[in-house]
């Protein structure tokens, strides 16, 4: 694959932002793909760069000079971007400092026609919150996102600043985290002593980082007689300034210049606490790595800085970065000198759970991901195809657990429970599957559980296929819904691992041992789930579920991409035992996306481990309980309902966009339905989905969006109300 990566970085020639993309251009030449980079001409290439170029990486040198960067006509006549298109890249990834960098003049401007000349996908990387730009950027802007096969933010909250500039949503936003420069990830022990208290900052000595605000604050009355010092690390234009600063305020005992570190670890060894009072930021790597290291942190809430400083649990947030401000969040901190300590431990363990610990693979796999597949996300809705028609169930179902287990009776590795209901000839094929990987009773209970079956003896069908009786039998004779006998299917299992399989649908070779290898992985891992295929009656396969990413592993953001849409088929996740006894079961007030709602409720607590084989086949077929619930129309309200749930286990700095996402794509797709519908001469069903997508629509708040997909609405309205009238000539 010929991946090209271009950094618009200005302001010097290497920052924390460049990390990222240079890490993983580094990922994808040892991988063998071929690697392009642009940059620009700096006299003193950073090492990473040479390193890039002596491992087969392809160097671009765009001219540095102000008036080349800043004139669209001189980089065209110096051919700046000339060397990209002769490059034919299949994906392109484009680093900014910023969010709206390439919606300037000049440069950008000729990198936005080498983009459309050469139509290839590009993911566009966003690093730090800016103020808003002028108008004809942001026009510019719009235009460069919309096309994004993805937009990745560094933080949640810098979507939401840009989006407001934007006055419209951001489609195919993804959160990325950046690598850090620590040798090991490992809690620090305190510097001892822990008096006098040693604050330390770590960054580029330039305005935009305001130390000479910091310099203010702690000039002031009360820090003269208190017993601290401060170390200012990092090199940069404003040094002198600050060192005259600082010998006027007569703090030179105080406070010293260490230049620039490399050793970050070495820095967090002997200081207990970094302050940032910075004026803009996305996610600082500076922050990321002191938390890390077990140190608290004060910092000011600008950028995502908010979404990883929990206040007085982690660190300190500032206000506004200002002297004043600046002075009263220190004042929070000095107060809790004794506790600085714990403070440490808890930034370090919230930190270690949260951050992407590969964030170049992550960035790969969004690469590869755009070159080989549409970037348009997999939006079939959830089908299930287990349980009783027409039963009823106690509301509310979502406290129901696993049965405790028993001593003398077997705990297998695995619990392949599978629920049926009136079952087909299709159950055969499904416990065949099972059969086919079956590594003893030891290792793995199979067990059938029906929901009341009347017409069918389902312990008759198993006997035919399994006559040794290696599969357990449940038969009931009250019915108690598709949530109910899902849970108590999950009652049964005796596992550590538990797998609810449809009656109607089959898993591949290799689905227990790849998923369970998953579910090991760690304890942070909660479930885990493999790509799966849909077939239909005659075991023809119809297509193929989106590809989350390339390789094996845990998903990053997973929450904001199951939270959208349903991506999983209950055919291929398995989940552990521990989860659904914390969690509960499944919720009996759903009747269609029961499963989508618990997806969310896990993905908001664990890890998701991913499988990109694949593993399972989900039948969609006629007599199925999916294609009844289809057909009444009831599936739409039971999608927003479950929208209305799951919403409550988002975090609120996310909810009320995550939640918007949600019904704009599910308005949109019940638009699709509809078209098909009339299309196929089906008018009441068509209908039915229009006033659906009119309800989703009445959930969001005005955007863009909603308008465009508010005509695409009125415009179905009219074609309906024109067949109907010529209906009743």
């Amino acid at each position: 694959m010929r991946i090209a990566f271009v950094s618009l970085m200005a302001g010097s020639p290497w920052a924390a932002s460049e990390v990222l993309w240079a890490e993983t251009a580094e990922l994808a030449l040892a991988q063998g793909h071929d690697v392009f980079v642009s940059t620009l001409g700096w006299s003193d290439r950073p090492p990473a760069i040479l390193e890039l170029e002596r491992h087969g990486a392809r160097l671009n040198s765009r001219p540095l000079s102000r008036w080349f960067r800043r004139s669209s006509l001189l980089t065209q006549l110096t051919g700046s971007f000339a060397a990209l298109r002769a490059f034919k890249p299949d994906a392109i990834c484009i680093s900014q400092g910023g969010t709206y960098d390439i919606a300037r003049s000049g440069a950008s401007a000729i990198l936005r026609r080498t983009l459309n000349a050469l139509g290839a996908p590009y993911i566009l990387l966003c690093h730090c919150e800016q103020p808003a730009p002028p108008e004809r950027n942001l026009r510019r802007a719009r235009a460069v996102f919309d096309r994004a096969t993805v937009v990745g933010m560094v933080a949640s909250r810098l979507q939401t600043i840009s989006e407001n500039h934007l006055g419209a949503p951001i489609p195919n936003v993804r959160v990325f985290h950046n690598p850090v420069n620590l040798r090991r990830i490992e809690y620090l022990p305190w510097p001892a002593p822990s008096t006098p208290v040693r604050f330390a900052s770590v960054g580029r000595l330039d305005p935009v980082k305001n130390i000479g605000s910091l310099i203010e604050a702690l000039s002031k009355a009360p820090w003269k007689e208190r017993d601290w010092t401060l170390t200012v690390y990092g090199a940069g234009p404003e040094r002198q300034i600050l060192e005259q600063q600082v010998r006027q305020k007569q703090l030179d005992g105080r406070i010293t210049f260490a230049g620039y570190v490399d050793d970050i670890a070495a820095v967090w060894a002997t200081h207990h606490v970094l302050i940032m009072p910075s004026r803009f930021e996305g996610v600082p790597l500076a922050m990321i790595e002191a938390m890390l290291c077990g140190r608290p942190v004060v910092a000011t809430d600008i950028g995502g800085i908010a979404e990883w400083i929990e206040e007085g649990r982690n660190g300190f947030l500032i206000a506004n970065p200002t002297p004043a401000d600046i002075g009263t969040t220190m004042e929070r901190l000095w107060s809790s000198r004794d506790e600085l300590e714990e403070l440490g431990r808890r930034a370090h363990e919230l930190t270690l759970a949260k951050r992407d610990s590969n964030p170049a693979r992550t960035l790969l796999d969004w690469i590869e991901m755009a070159a080989s597949t549409s970037h348009e996300p997999f939006t079939q809705p959830l089908a299930v195809t287990a349980g009783g028609a027409g039963s009823t169930t106690a509301a509310h179902s979502i406290h129901f657990k696993p049965a405790a287990r028993r001593s003398g009776v077997a705990h297998p590795r695995i619990s392949v429970v599978i629920p049926t209901y009136e079952p087909e000839r299709f159950l055969i094929e499904t416990l065949k599957s099972v059969l086919s990987q079956d590594p003893g009773a030891e290792e793995m209970q199979i067990a059938v559980v029906d929901d009341g079956s009347r017409r069918v003896r389902t312990a008759e069908i198993v006997e035919a296929t399994a006559p040794s009786g290696r599969i357990e039998v449940y038969e009931h004779d009250d019915n108690l819904g598709l949530a109910g006998n899902w849970n108590r299917a999950i009652s049964l299992a005796r596992g550590d691992f538990i797998h609810v399989l449809h009656q109607d649908d089959v898993i591949c070779p290799g689905f227990y041992t790849q998923l369970a290898a998953g579910l090991s992985s760690s304890a942070r891992v909660g479930m885990a789930f493999s790509r799966h295929a849909y077939t239909d009656e005659n075991d023809m396969i119809d297509r193929i579920s989106h590809r989350e990413r390339w390789r094996a592993g845990v998903l990053p953001n997973w929450l904001e991409r199951i939270a959208e849409t349903q991506r999983i088929q209950c055919p291929a996740a398995i989940v552990k035992r521990e989860v659904y006894e914390r969690l509960g079961g499944f919720r009996s007030e759903l009747r269609y996306a029961l499963d989508w709602e618990m997806w969310v409720r896990i993905a908001a607590r664990y890890d998701v481990w991913y499988e990109p084989a694949v593993l399972a086949h989900y039948r969609r077929h006629r007599s199925a309980e999916s294609a009844r619930l289809e057909a009444s129309g009831r599936i739409n309200v039971d999608l927003m309902n479950a929208i209305e749930l799951f919403s409550t286990y988002l975090p609120v700095v996310d909810r009320a966009r995550l939640k918007d996402r949600a019904y704009r794509r599910l308005a949109r797709l019940q638009l699709r339905r509809a078209t098909k519908l009339l299309e196929g001469r089906f008018p009441q069903r068509a209908a039915d989905q229009v006033h659906c997508a009119r309800a989703a629509l009445e959930r969001l708040p005005e955007d863009l969006a909603k308008r465009w997909t508010r005509g695409k609405l009125i415009r179905l309205e009219a074609q309906l109300a024109s067949h109907s009238s010529q209906s009743s000539r």
